[in-house]
């Protein structure tokens, strides 16, 4: 039997080819979903994501991913050193925090590095710890004025010396920013004031 000429032949030929086309042309291809899941930048955003619910092994996990496909990526590193700082690992921490100051290329990196050196410092609080946070406040901005991160950094460090007056000041300093870590600056003058 000859389906060629018939009308369901004419109909399912269509479907058939794109069908066929989708499939051949999705399978593994680098643009693919497989293309966007396996980037550096998806390893990076999904470890801080994992970090910020306290999943710090899978933190680890998916910034190694990164750095398995960039040996020298400043966010990957940075977030290294923030899991091992949650984790008190300090020695860790601040190695992987020197790692991402080293491979930093842009301004907003190497201002979030230093962001970074705060977050170690207030978590280890080591003698003068407050001093060595308003340094690397003051580096940060000086590479990058209006980064929110730094402000809310200095706001919980201000917090935990119990300097409530300066704590506030920086938090506020965030929400005027309206950018980033806008919610969790209310959240903490909401503390603060009440």
């Amino acid at each position: 039997m000859d389906f060629t000429g018939s009308k369901i032949y004419q109909r399912a030929l269509p479907i058939i080819l794109v069908l066929t086309a989708v499939a051949f042309g999705c399978a593994g291809r680098p643009g693919g979903q497989e293309g966007v899941l396996g980037t550096k930048e998806h390893h990076i955003s999904t470890g801080y994501r994992l970090m910020r619910i306290h999943y710090f092994d899978d933190a680890k996990r998916a910034f190694n991913l990164a750095l398995q496909i960039d040996g020298c990526c400043s966010p990957a590193y940075r977030g290294l050193g923030l899991v091992y700082g949650e984790e008190g690992d300090f020695e860790a921490a601040f190695q992987a925090m020197n790692r991402a100051r080293d491979c930093a290329k842009e301004d907003q990196d190497m201002a979030l590095v230093y962001v970074g050196f705060m977050r170690l410092n207030i978590l280890e609080k080591g003698v003068g710890w407050l001093r060595k946070v308003e340094e690397d406040f003051s580096i940060a901005r000086t590479i990058k004025d209006d980064l929110p991160d730094a402000f809310y950094e200095m706001g919980l460090a201000y917090k935990e010396a119990g300097k409530t007056p300066e704590a506030i000041r920086s938090f506020k300093q965030v929400v005027e920013m309206n950018r980033r870590l806008v919610a969790d600056a209310k959240h903490q003058l909401a503390g603060l004031t009440n």
